[in-house]
């Protein structure tokens, strides 16, 4: 079995992951960048039960130096991630998710990650968090044409209010709407009319602009 394989099966395994990180923890995605790297989310109870979440991923020797660049930086900011060494040179390293190694600039002056509702969290990519009504995405780097393509889609399918953006980070909010996730529980009636947007999205793809 080759390293990624066997890293991979290993960080599935939320025995070996918790024994490797010293707390109970499951992982929750995992993606795979094979001789290099394999980056996972995990979530964890705290002492008082409450869920948290956070990014673990594990270097190729050739990436040592990487690791321990992060760690320093976060340790300048007051911020502590974890590291253990691995067989072979191989490096474990992980953190909360205020700490991503690609998100962390933005994060440190966002003011609503410590109560805020995280909705979606791809480590190293991008963060969806909810307060209250607004919604924040924070990503790596800001796309300048994806608030042109949303306002597009607004005009042919319903779409949340774009807020004010974040004054932290400078980055799009839009508004919350629903009351619960869609992915789990849909009637068909509920169905339909998401598959009657989709299809709505679909045909507008014809008048996008140059």
């Amino acid at each position: 079995m080759n390293a990624t394989a066997m890293y991979t099966e290993q960080m599935l395994d939320a025995s070996w992951l918790s024994d490797a990180l010293g707390a109970q923890v499951t992982a929750t995605s995992l993606r795979a960048k094979p001789g290099t790297s394999l980056t996972a989310s995990f979530t964890s109870s705290g002492a008082e039960g409450q869920d948290a979440s956070g990014w673990v991923r594990l270097m190729w020797p050739a990436g040592a130096g990487k690791a321990e660049k992060h760690r320093r930086k976060a340790a300048k900011l007051g911020l502590s991630v974890q590291q253990s060494e691995l067989p072979d040179g191989f490096t474990l390293q992980w953190g909360g998710v205020k700490t991503d190694p690609k998100l962390m600039m933005h994060l440190v002056s966002f003011e609503g990650l410590n109560d805020g509702e995280i909705l979606r969290y791809n480590p190293l990519r991008r963060l969806v968090i909810r307060n209250g009504y607004r919604v924040s995405r924070i990503v790596t780097s800001a796309d300048p044409h994806s608030t042109d393509l949303y306002r597009f889609v607004g005009l042919h399918v319903p779409v949340p209010e774009v807020l004010d953006a974040d004054t932290g980070t400078g980055m799009d909010v839009l508004r919350f709407v629903g009351t619960r996730d869609l992915s789990s529980g849909l009637s068909t009636t509920q169905a339909t009319s998401v598959g009657a947007l989709f299809a709505g999205l679909h045909a507008s793809v014809s008048s996008l602009p140059n």
